[in-house]
């Protein structure tokens, strides 16, 4: 089953459900103390809990920076824990494609949502 993480109306990441749900628990967890709120929203969005759908296409500018700070976080700690933190550790190279291709899509969520911003 994939996972389904809408950013806006265009932005839209779906991997493998087995991408998806160590993707958002790593996020979740990067993400600051103070954002109990969209931790919960990640983690409810596994596939596990709700079938794997994130809707993000409402959030504020800060929680998109946050989450694109916390997609960098994960990469790095993919990228330190290499193959072993998959279970099958013969897709981590397709894992760490995937979170790449998020991070882009979370840098053109946040440059959309400053441009609007900006021309108001």
């Amino acid at each position: 089953m994939a996972g389904t993480f809408e950013l806006t109306e265009e932005i839209c990441w779906m991997p493998p459900g087995w991408f998806y749900d160590p993707v958002l628990r790593s996020m979740a967890a990067f993400l600051p103390n103070h954002m109990t709120e969209l931790r919960l929203t990640l983690l409810d969005s596994l596939t596990e809990v709700n079938g794997g759908y994130c809707d993000l296409r409402n959030e504020s500018l800060e929680n998109l920076m946050s989450l694109r700070l916390a997609a960098r976080d994960t990469q790095a700690a993919f990228e330190k824990e290499g193959p072993v933190s998959l279970v099958v550790s013969d897709a981590f190279d397709g894992l760490r494609l995937s979170v790449i291709e998020l991070i882009g899509m979370l840098e053109k969520a946040v440059a959309e949502r400053l441009s609007a911003k900006q021309n108001r």
